[in-house]
This record gives structure tokens, sequence and C-alpha cells, in this order.
């Protein structure tokens, strides 16, 4: 509790009118709000300095406009921020409905004028019934995340009626059909579509040198060229075991660690491939959240017995990849339905017949542990096998992404030219 006429807060993200003193409402949350989408964007405050210096720059001066220090944002964005961080509350937005109505419209303009691979070529590509029903469902998510009140449904291939190629594929135009009629705007499945194309250039590795004479150019990799390069990548890319002891009563670690080091740091631009590995990889959505240079995703909640957390860092010229897994939540669940419901629930039934038996309750209790001990045997067996398993999934999961990133890393420093 604070006296009146005492402030108390963070000094970077004070708005104006806190700091002087003036009537506050909810145009002021907007500015401090404003200050976290300008860190978040340009990875800078928009004042620095000491606690003083900072509260006089809030009160007194302009706010840098955001393009100004982070170009690689769009315009329409930037605009938004900025007015956000207007001194005069009046200039700012009048709500916060109003604010989240101006972020749609500025991420859907980027959206409908963002360049993709797709924009530059490709249309005659022809995509399997996987790969069209995939595109589908992510442009709907596209749709629905950006702002959408009724999401459409996206198509399948099995209600779909397109005609198909001689390859039981699709071609595009009928891809941009079929999203059409469902209610999915023509950008989104542009985006959709892009990241299929990056996710299938980084399945299928690019060659790694071109001729002295030619410029480089993007092209398929043979299955010695493929098999070269995986190899490179695994000699540079070693997987560290750091998960702890396997605990001595359940026969395996309660928790599960990997870390892997990559050589150059990779671009937050393809944080969106990695996370679409990740989730195909692990067969679940998860959450994806990117912060500055870091990605993290992860896989919880109340529906999933599954704890499990990957990121993906890059600083000081490398990029760290990790995953973990807490086994606590699973380990729980074998042995208390092993032990609780099958032990002793056998084990009473078999006391319950040795004293009926031979009416002796030495022997009725010989049997009963007996019959807990095997319970808790076949558990701990379960369980360490269970953790044997999600352990060479998550390596894998990281020697994976270890040779994509350095892939991406690769291909984002190697000169480009016209192929």
């Amino acid at each position: 509790l604070t006296r009146t006429g005492q402030v108390l807060g963070t000094v970077g993200y004070m708005s104006p009118e806190q700091v002087t003193g003036g009537d506050v409402d909810g145009r002021s949350d907007l500015y401090s709000l404003g200050v976290v989408a300008f860190e978040t964007l340009s990875g800078r405050l928009p004042f620095d300095g000491s606690a003083p210096v900072v509260i006089v720059a809030h009160a007194t001066k302009p706010a840098p406009s955001l393009v100004s220090v982070a170009p690689h944002v769009s315009p329409a964005l930037c605009v938004v921020v900025d007015r956000c961080l207007a001194k005069n509350p009046a200039d700012r937005y009048e709500s916060g409905n109003a604010l989240a109505a101006a972020l749609e419209e500025a991420v859907g303009a980027h959206v409908a004028t963002a360049t993709t691979g797709f924009s530059r070529g490709g249309e005659e590509r022809v995509l399997t019934e996987r790969e069209a029903e995939h595109v589908w469902k992510r442009a709907a998510e596209l749709q629905a995340g950006i702002g959408s009140s009724n999401p459409p449904r996206p198509p399948t291939a099995a209600m779909t009626i397109v005609p198909r190629t001689i390859t039981n594929g699709f071609k595009l135009e009928h891809v941009r059909q079929a999203a059409h009629e469902a209610g999915i705007s023509a950008p989104y499945v542009t985006l959709a579509l892009d990241e299929l194309l990056r996710v299938r250039a980084n399945i299928a590795p690019r060659a790694s040198t071109a001729s002295s004479s030619a410029p480089a150019r993007e092209t398929s990799s043979s299955p010695m060229d493929v098999a070269t390069r995986m190899a490179a990548a695994h000699a540079l890319t070693k997987v560290r075991a750091l998960s702890p002891k396997a605990s001595r009563l359940a026969g395996a670690p309660m928790s599960l660690l990997f870390e892997v080091e990559v050589p150059g740091q990779l671009s937050p631009d393809d944080f969106d491939v990695v996370a679409h590995t990740i989730r195909t990889m692990m067969g679940e959505a998860g959450i994806a959240t990117a912060l500055g240079r870091t990605l993290s995703w992860s896989l919880g909640g109340m529906s999933n017995q599954r704890r499990v957390h990957i990121s993906v860092t890059a600083a000081a010229g490398r990029t760290q990849i990790r995953a973990e897994e807490r086994m606590g939540q699973h380990a729980a669940a074998i042995f208390g339905g092993g032990i609780g419901g099958g032990g002793v629930g056998l084990g009473m039934c078999s006391f319950a017949a040795t004293m009926g038996v031979l009416h002796a309750p030495i022997p009725a209790i010989g049997v009963l542990g007996s019959v807990i001990a095997g319970a808790y045997l076949i558990a701990r067996k379960v369980f360490a096998s269970a953790a044997g398993r999600r352990a060479t999934e998550l390596e894998g999961l990281v020697k994976t992404l270890a040779i994509q990133v350095t892939e991406l890393i690769a291909h984002k420093d190697t000169p480009r030219g016209k192929p």
C-alpha cells in the first residue's frame, strides 16, 4: 500500500500523467502497453538511463518512432505503437477495444502485402493430399488468430470436390479455390503455402557449394549430398544428455534433458519453420512463443500428461537447442494405477482368499505383500521403458533441430544470386 501522493512503479513503463501526478485512466495503461510493444519489437526501451532521466523523458520528450529503431517491423504496426506512446492521452486510442481493432487491421494489412516464396512463382507445384489439408488447416488458424470473429472451418480432401492430377495431388489453384469456398481469405492461404514451401526446402538440404565462377543458387541435393551434409551436421553438433541419475524407486530419471549448441545464430525470421518441425515431430500443437531471439515451445495442461518444454536461443554467435520433459505426472499415473489400482486391489482379493483357505493372517499378509511388490516391480519396469522411449524421442528431436538450424544458418549466410 502507498500513501496518498506517493508514486510507486517501474519508471521505464510509466505514462506521462503518472509521472506528473495527473489524472490517470485506461489510456495510461495503453501507454505502458505501448512501451512493452516498443521494447518487444525493437529490443530497447523508448527512454533509457537513470530513473530521474527516464522520468523527465516520459514527461517531456516525444518517444522515438518505432520504425526509426526497428525498420524490420511493418509500418502499419509501427503507427499503432507510436500512437500508444503519444504524450497527450487524448491522442492515444480511446479504449483497449479500439487498440485491438487497430492491431487487427495493421497485422491484416501486413499479411495481405507480405512477400512470400509462392508470390515469386511456383504455381505449378502439386501438393499431396496431406500437404493440402495442412495448408487449409494452417490458413484457417492464421485467419482466426488475426481476429476473424467467425473462424472458417478448413476444408478437407474428403469433403472438397476438386480435380486431382495424375499424381494424385492437388494443383495450387485448386487448393486456393477450395479455401476460398470455405471462407478463408487468399493472403492467409499464401502464407500457409509459403510455410510449407520453406519446410520442404529445409527437409532436403541445399547444395553447400556453387561454382566459383557462378553465383550461388538454390538446387535440389542428391542423396549423396544429403548424406554428406547430414554427416557434417552430426560432426559439428553433439547432443549432451543432461538428465539426472535414475531414481532408485522409479527406476528412471524423473526428468529428461538434452541440449546441443550449433555454431552461428539462427534468425528469428526462421522460428516459424523450427516451430513447425517441433509440432510435426511431437504430434501435438503445443504453445509456441517467441521473445527476442528465443523461441519457446511447451506441451502440457490439464488434458495432457506430458510436460515438455523446448527452447531455441540464438546469442553470442551460437544457437542453443534445449529439450526437457518432466516425468513426475507420468510416474504418478503409472505407479498410482499399477500399485494403487492393480496391486492393492488384487492383493486384497488374494489376502481374502488366503484367509478363507488357511484361516491364518500371517500367510495372508505375506501374499498381500508379494502381490503389491510384484505390482510395484511391473510399474517400475513400465515407467523405465516409457522414460527410455521418451528420452530417445527427445534426443532425436534435438538432433533433427540441430541439423535444420545448421541448414537455416548456412542458407542465410550463403550469398544468393538469381538462378
